[in-house]
């Protein structure tokens, strides 16, 4: 997992992580600067695109995690906040198998894992099998624009 900024210097060292990379960020500083309407921007098929959502975020209670085996995640907050857990895969409790038409497993929510705040510009980056609990509420739930970015893994 990567948690950076949009604006980072660093952004080029993690664009040499993966080919579409470079392309992502680019997609995602426009998609800031310009804004985008919720739904599918597609950048190379399949193995490229992004989701535009809006949604408000919950309580911790009502959050889990999630983790996805054919795609990596690059989450961008367009607007407000909130917090996204993180812990590895061997410390929680598997609560769905792996759905492979839809990319998931779903995970139960522990009490004792990592959070990372993200506000406009921040984003993290979430590599296969590395669960991740979004849409969590920083103080209470409030209005979130966000861009999930999916990237083939392979």
């Amino acid at each position: 997992m990567i948690v950076a900024n949009i604006n980072s210097k660093d952004l080029e060292c993690y664009a040499s992580l993966h080919p579409q990379f470079a392309k992502a960020f680019d997609e995602m500083k426009r998609i800031l600067a310009e804004g985008a309407e919720d739904g599918k921007i597609v950048l190379d098929g399949d193995s490229l695109f992004i989701n535009v959502q809006s949604y408000t975020s919950k309580p911790e209670s009502d959050c889990g995690f999630e983790a996805h085996k054919k795609y990596i995640d690059i989450q961008l907050i367009l607007e407000g906040e909130e917090i996204i857990g993180y812990e590895s895969a061997d410390k929680l409790t598997l609560t769905k198998e792996y759905d492979e038409s839809a990319d998931y497993m779903l995970y139960a929510l522990n009490g004792d894992y990592d959070k990372i705040r993200l506000t406009r510009g921040d984003f993290v980056i979430l590599f296969t099998e590395e669960p991740h609990a979004p849409a969590i509420a920083a103080d209470a739930p409030t209005p979130v624009r966000k861009a999930v970015v999916k990237v083939l893994s392979n």
